[in-house]
C-alpha cells in the first residue's frame, strides 16, 4: 500500500523539474490519496498464526523507510526519463538504444554474478554449436577434426556437451 506515495513523489518532481503546474483539484487528489495511505497504514495488524515453522523477526521502521526510498527514487528516475526523452535532442530510438545496452552490461554482470558457471557453459555449448553448424556447411572434414578434438578438450575441463 505504501508504494501507492510513488504517485505523490512523481507529482512533486513533476513539479520541481519538469516545471508542470498542478491545479487546485489534482493537488487535492494527492493529499486524499496520502492521507487514505496513511490511514491504512495506521491500522492495527491482526495477530495471525505464523504459517512458517521459522518466524522471522520484522522491523516496520525499516520497511517503511525501505518502501519510502523506493517511492521517491522511482518517482525521479521515472521523471528524469521523461525529461531525457522530450528535452534533449537525440531522438527517442537512440536513448532508447543507447538505455538497452547500459541495462545489457547490468543483466550481464548480475547473471555472471549470480550464475558464472551456467551462464560460460550455456555460451560455450551454443558457441560451439554454432561454429558446428556453419563449419559443416564449408568443409565436414575440417569440422571432424577440429571440433571433436574441442569438445574432447572442453569435456576435459568439466564443460558438458551432448554425444
Amino acid at each position: 500500500m505504501t508504494y501507492q506515495l510513488k504517485l505523490l513523489t512523481t507529482a512533486l518532481f513533476s513539479v520541481l523539474m519538469l516545471r508542470k503546474q498542478l491545479s487546485i483539484v489534482q493537488w487535492f487528489s494527492l493529499v486524499v490519496l496520502f492521507a487514505g495511505i496513511a490511514i491504512v497504514q495506521l491500522q492495527p495488524q491482526k495477530a495471525g498464526k505464523p504459517v512458517a515453522a521459522e518466524v522471522r523477526e520484522q522491523s516496520p521502521t525499516l520497511g517503511l523507510a525501505a518502501v519510502l526510498a523506493a517511492c521517491v527514487m522511482s518517482g525521479f528516475a521515472s521523471v528524469y526519463f521523461e525529461k531525457l526523452l522530450k528535452h534533449t535532442p537525440p531522438s527517442i530510438y537512440l536513448r532508447n538504444i543507447q538505455l538497452g545496452m547500459i541495462g545489457v552490461v547490468f543483466g550481464l554482470f548480475a547473471a555472471y554474478y549470480n550464475d558464472g558457471a551456467q551462464v560460460g557453459v550455456a555460451f560455450l555449448y551454443r558457441l560451439y554449436i554454432h561454429i558446428q553448424c556453419v563449419q559443416k556447411k564449408r568443409d565436414p572434414n575440417v569440422f571432424c577434426n577440429v571440433f571433436d578434438k574441442t569438445r574432447v578438450i572442453l569435456i576435459k575441463f568439466g564443460v558438458p556437451f551432448p554425444e
